[in-house]
Order: C-alpha cells, then sequence, then structure tokens
C-alpha cells in the first residue's frame, strides 16, 4: 500500500482509474448480475440439480488437487521427494472417482445431515450463551434463548426430513442468487463517470 503525500493528488488519481475501468467494470459486473439470476432461476427450477453442479466442482477440484499432487512428487528433486505426496494426491484422485459416480441425491441429504447438526450445535452454544448472561444479571437474554431454541429445531427438522430440507435449502440459495444478481445489475446499470 502505498502512503499518503500530500503533494500527490489522491482524488484525481482515484478518479482517473475510476474512469479508465468503467466500461470494462461495468460489462463484467452487468455479465455477472445476468449469470446470477439465470443461475438462481435454474436452482428454483431444478432444485436438486444444486447439489449435483456443487458435487460436480468438488469432484473436479480433488480432481486436480490429487494430479497436481502426484506431478509435484514428480517433479521434486531428490530430498524433496515427499512419498505422502503421492499417498494424498492418489487419495485425492479416488475420492474425486468416488464423488463424480454417487448419486447427487446422496450428496444432497449428507449435506442436510451436517447442516443439520452444525445448527443443532450453534443453538446449543445460543442457548448455552443465553443461560451465561443471564447468571450474571444481564437482561435482554431472551432474543438470544429464541434463536438458539430455533436452531435447534430448524436442526431437527433437517435431521428428519433430510430430503425436504435439501429442496428448501436449494430454495434459499436459488432467492439469494436472484436477490444479489438483481442487486449487482441495478448496481451496474447505475455506475457513472466520475467528474470532479
Amino acid at each position: 500500500m502505498a502512503r499518503y503525500q500530500s503533494h500527490q493528488d489522491m482524488l484525481s488519481a482515484y478518479r482517473d482509474r475510476w474512469n479508465r475501468g468503467l466500461k470494462a467494470g461495468k460489462v463484467f459486473f452487468i455479465v455477472l448480475a445476468v449469470l446470477m439470476i439465470l443461475a438462481g432461476i435454474a436452482t428454483f427450477v431444478y432444485p436438486l440439480n444444486l447439489y449435483t453442479v456443487v458435487q460436480a466442482a468438488v469432484a473436479a477440484a480433488l480432481l486436480v488437487h490429487g494430479f497436481m499432487q502426484v506431478v509435484s512428487f514428480i517433479r521434486a528433486t531428490g530430498l524433496f521427494k515427499d512419498p505422502m505426496l503421492v499417498v494424498t494426491g492418489v487419495l485425492n484422485i479416488l475420492l474425486g472417482v468416488v464423488l463424480l459416480m454417487l448419486p447427487s441425491l446422496f450428496t444432497a441429504t449428507t449435506l442436510s445431515f451436517i447442516m443439520g447438526m452444525m445448527l443443532i450445535m450453534i443453538g446449543a452454544e445460543r442457548i448455552s450463551h443465553a443461560s451465561h448472561m443471564r447468571y450474571f444479571g444481564m437482561t435482554g437474554t431472551g432474543v438470544t434463548t429464541a434463536s438458539g431454541v430455533l436452531n435447534v429445531i430448524l436442526g431437527i427438522v433437517f435431521l428428519l426430513a433430510p430430503l425436504f430440507s435439501s429442496v428448501v435449502l436449494s430454495y434459499l440459495v436459488s432467492a439469494y442468487l436472484v436477490g444479489t444478481g438483481l442487486t449487482l445489475l441495478i448496481e451496474a446499470v447505475s455506475m457513472r463517470r466520475i467528474e470532479l
């Protein structure tokens, strides 16, 4: 980061940099916003396909990472050849292949179980925190307790109805993508040159 120097005109430098990148930035953000909106609509129409995409992306990442670990071992010299690179590389490749072969329903239910356990743990922590606050005489702990109870209830729902929960989670992701995409689109369209 550059230090502030009083003889430099920082405002003009910022304005010039903004104006130079305005057109490319505007196009980039409009394209990104449209892609987010389309992804949100696709997730809404095909809620379980979200897990197929996530599963494929994670599998691809594992395959590439595993392959790179094996290549790193092959390219290493002498004392730097670590056999654990091959072991972890092969394991990552195998895990990536297994993940590609699993049905997406398995991924959806697994994520629902993980989310359910996380919600229960977070809820228990919130309830415990509210209890500690009450012990020390603090008031206004009702919201914290209610938040904890709500998290526990949602966690139990996620555990008891994993497929339903995964569909609901897909709809939440869809709403987030569409909402964020629309906000980004509005911001991108309203981007203007800075005139000082």
